[in-house]
């Protein structure tokens, strides 16, 4: 760092920023910082040019060779084949330019729509915005499962840990201070009161001013670690590399025996070889990255309509190989937005009724009874709480309530933890406001929560020097903590039969799938300083409990049922209790097999080996922290199983990473769970998981079958020739007829193809199989040899006829025409243009209709035959050509309508 930040107190830190450490910035003063500092970015790259992305498309190896083939022409005085070449060089780039554009421009979207968030404080109120929003001097509040949006000078922490691992190289969390350092050179991992942009909180809670953004922040000088996603290679990319292995270097082989078979009898050595060169430039799998290109685009775009993102480059191709998908509760298979449904207090359970995070309801039972009782649990649910409730995006207390509901509409909402959200509007419908309490006492200290301590702990100070203990979590800790209860408004010792009694209710409210909680309190002495862990937190009162419903999601049904039929088995990772895990497997078919469920202390026993056996037999976990979930999706891993991880909450963060696929749900998601994901579901609807799925299998598949198209071209060019060679006749092509055919008329349909929908048949894809199998391989083989024949059959008819020129022009115009009349039979592998129709295949349809009046134009432009080797055809010729073209799908047609009516027959006969 530049500047020693860190050694300036809060006041000098508040002063040199030129902000307010309670209110934040002032709108107009966010305005003008914006204006001079820019967005809070990191690579922001400037926007090439035409022109330069122009040259970068003509610098690839394949343009390169038809800019060689071009030259080599040019000085052989063939300048009109020459022009054509250069033409087809020209509309390569253009095409290449426009689709790397469109994926550039999906690119920007999605990096806008799920890039971080931050909560920050301008003139006083508190904003949810977009990180890059952020300028010097902005107040930011972290929580919990955020990422840091901007570099930071820390003014208050509450047991504040973030790790730091992507900046200073510190792999376990760091806890900060809020106190000025020492005045001297510090190295970034011992700078204990900034927070680096890009970081991860992972406890407690703060607040700091922004210092630095952008490109200036400490992650934006060690910005390497940023793009190593580019170097990895997705599952496609593997893919084509295994096709050319197999596929390019036979094919080039087989060129070069053209030229030598040619050169051997009789023909030019130069043309033997441009010819041989020629056949390998428009070789099928130079094609297929720019339908990938096309296809990913459409893929892109297709998402992008569904709020479904992808995120990772490394994320596409992998969705359609996973064969087990884990999933949280909370967040996840529920909505998220959680309500107290049920109190259970001096053995008493009390309904609550209202909706959602309204903060009007009423309770049910005997509250008279128990009102002293009833009013701690109130206030001990508005107090240990971090949460705030808000309408319209504006934050609501008990002072402002009425205010706010006059001629209002707006929905409510919580801002924080769902269930915390949930508890505070229970409070607020009996009245109990947290800034009310707060008026006359004062938060003094806060044990955060977290998934190993499953508890969180606040410390009140009352007016008259008195402390309070205020403590929720899950109900076996909570009980395990207390040897005291409330009862009739007297403090009581705690029996075992009495701790029992507490268990079971608890039991009895997680079966109705309700998320359980328990409160408990105790009172501390006016001069007591220690507000550790071992000292706050025993000789509790337990209080009571409070059941929370969190409704499924509409589509978890449905998504559950999909992933299952696909092949795809749903294991529920969770931290409820087993009966609410129970409950809710029951209610979503996810059991396999035995049906157990299998508990975080039952996993703690097992081994490796143990539990490597098992993962394959179970679905339902529940009362696992974060490490255990960590070892079962390890266990999957290592059992053969490709695992996607679908999270929302922090805790899942690191699960999400961990898995070969991670799914983020992103509305009411975490910072760090989002930035780990590979897709993002950003509507908050869990069957966008479906929708990738699906697009994915459909985006495989076109591809796949577009290769195959592709490489039918290229065994009938190669076929065509080779066989012209063997029997003595001339060459049936010249080079620029096998670019265009090749470059053009074939990669034209095979990018259209990929672009429409694509019906998939087949339920799961292998990992890691060839985009081309053996049974393909049978069928490019035959349409190859099916293709070259008909080819050569309209070039020796030509010959027949007039001269080599008429041969090669039907021969061109037979060929091209044969590749328009084939790609419909790749549109579904198992039937034919008649049975699908033209309807669903509107880019196709366009592609095939503009090749056919390009090609017409070919043979009936005057200026463009010398350059293509066409010429005038007359309707003698056309009805040859077009005979030869239809012959194969004819017969393939009424070789099916044969089929399908033999088998009616055996049908009504048996």
């Amino acid at each position: 760092m530049t500047e020693r930040l860190y050694a300036l107190t809060q006041p000098e830190i508040i002063e040199h920023l030129q902000t307010d450490g309670e209110l934040g910035l002032s709108v107009a003063e966010v305005r003008s910082r914006q204006v001079k500092f820019g967005p809070n970015e990191l690579f922001r790259e400037s926007r090439m040019s035409l022109w330069r992305a122009f040259v970068n498309q003509l610098s690839k190896y394949l343009v390169l060779v038809l800019i060689s083939v071009a030259v080599f022409l040019g000085l052989t005085g063939t300048y009109a084949q020459a022009v054509a070449v250069l033409l087809m060089v020209t509309a390569r780039a253009a095409f290449g330019i426009i689709q790397e554009s469109r994926i550039e421009h999906s690119r920007k979207i999605i990096k806008k729509l799920t890039g971080p968030m931050a909560r920050v404080i301008r003139d006083g109120r508190e904003f949810q915005l977009t990180a890059s929003e952020l300028v010097p001097g902005d107040l930011v509040l972290l929580n919990r499962g955020d990422l840091v949006p901007a570099d930071l000078r820390l003014l208050q922490t509450k047991r504040l840990t973030i790790n730091e691992v992507a900046v200073t190289g510190v792999s376990s969390p760091v806890e900060k201070t809020a106190e000025a350092l020492a005045d001297v050179n510090l190295p970034l991992g011992a700078i204990f009161n900034m927070a680096y942009f890009g970081t991860a909180v992972t406890g407690g809670y703060g607040r700091g001013l922004v210092v630095k953004t952008g490109m200036a922040t400490e992650a934006g000088l060690l910005s390497s670690f940023m793009r190593s996603e580019d170097r990895i290679k997705t599952p496609f990319q593997r893919r084509l590399e295994q096709l050319d292995k197999h596929v390019m270097v036979p094919y080039l082989l087989l060129c070069l025996l053209i030229a030598a078979l040619g050169i051997n009898r009789g023909g030019e050595i130069d043309q033997m070889f441009l010819t041989a060169i020629c056949l390998a430039a428009a070789a099928g799998p130079w094609n297929l990255p720019a339908v990938a290109t096309a296809a990913q685009a459409a893929g892109i775009r297709r998402l992008i309509g569904h709020k479904v993102y992808w995120r990772r480059i490394f994320a596409m191709g992998a969705l359609s190989n996973v064969t087990v998908l884990c999933t949280a509760k909370s967040g996840t298979l529920t909505q998220s937005k959680m309500t107290v449904r049920q109190v259970a207090l001096g053995g008493q359970t009390l309904e609550v009724f209202g909706e959602g995070y309204d903060p009007k309801g009423n309770f049910s039972g005997p509250v008279d009874i128990y009102k002293a009782h009833f009013n701690l649990l109130m206030k001990a649910s508005a107090l240990c709480n971090n949460a705030s409730l808000q309408r319209g995006g504006i934050t609501v207390t008990g002072i402002f309530r009425g205010l706010t509901s006059r001629g209002m509409v707006k929905d409510w909402s919580i801002m924080g933890e769902p269930a915390e959200g949930a508890l505070l509007v229970m409070a607020a419908k009996a009245g109990c406001w947290r800034e009310k309490i707060e008026e006359k006492e004062l938060r003094v200290a806060e044990l955060p929560f977290s998934p190993a301590r499953k508890r969180m702990s606040v410390i009140y100070r009352r007016s008259g020097g008195s402390m309070e203990v205020y403590m929720k979590g899950a109900p076996e800790v909570i009980l395990g903590l207390c040897t005291h209860t409330y009862k009739n408004g007297l403090v009581i010792p705690l029996s075992d039969r009495e701790r029992q009694e507490k268990l079971m209710q608890t039991a009895s409210m997680a079966a109705s799938s309700q998320h359980v909680l328990a409160f408990a309190w105790r009172e501390l002495p006016a001069g007591d300083r220690d507000f550790s862990e071992k000292n706050i937190e025993k000789r509790l009162v337990f209080i009571g409990l409070a059941g929370m419903a969190d409704p499924l999601r509409p589509d978890a049904h449905k998504v559950v049922h999909s992933c299952r039929r696909a092949g795809i088995k749903v294991v529920l990772l969770t931290g409820d209790h087993p009966l609410t895990a129970e409950a809710l497997a029951g209610q979503l078919n996810v059991f396999d097999q035995d049906g157990r469920v299998l508990t975080g202390p039952e996993l703690e026993q097992m081994t490796e080996e143990q539990l490597l056996e098992i993962a394959s037999k179970t679905s339902v976990y529940a009362r696992v922290t974060l490490e255990q979930k960590l070892r079962v999706i390890e266990a999957l891993k290592k059992s053969g199983q490709v695992v996607a991880v679908a999270g929302s909450g922090a805790s899942d963060a690191l699960a999400v990473q961990s898995a070969d696929v991670g799914i983020a749900i992103d509305v009411t998601g975490a910072g760090v769970t989002r930035e780990a994901a590979g897709i993002i579901l950003a509507d908050d609807q869990l069957g966008g998981i479906v929708t990738a799925l699906k697009e994915e299998k459909e985006w495989f598949a076109s591809v796949e079958k577009a290769a195959q198209y592709l490489l039918v071209g290229s065994v009938g060019s190669v076929v065509s020739v080779l066989i012209a060679v063997l029997v003595g006749l001339p060459v049936p092509l010249t080079p620029v007829q096998i670019l265009w055919s090749g470059l053009i008329a074939g990669a034209l349909p095979a990018v259209a193809l990929v672009m429409g929908p694509c019906v998939v048949r087949q339920t799961h894809r292998q990992r890691d199989n060839l985009l081309v199998d053996g049974p393909a391989w049978g069928h490019i083989v035959t349409g190859g040899l099916v293709t070259g024949i008909g080819t050569l059959l309209a070039f020796w008819i030509g010959l027949s006829m007039g001269n080599e020129a008429l041969a090669r022009a039907m021969c061109f115009n037979t060929f091209v025409f044969s590749q328009l009349a084939l790609i419909f039979n790749y549109r579904i592998a198992k039937h034919g243009v008649l049975e699908t129709g033209f309807t669903l295949q509107p880019y196709l349809i366009g592609a095939v209709f503009g090749l056919a009046a390009l090609q017409l134009a070919l043979n009936y432009v005057s200026w463009l035959q010398p350059g293509f080797g066409t010429a005038f055809l007359s309707r003698l010729h056309w009805a040859c050509i077009i005979a030869i073209t239809a012959a194969p799908a004819g017969l393939r047609t009424l070789f099916r309508l044969c089929n399908k009516v033999g088998k009616k027959f055996m049908f009504l006969r048996v």
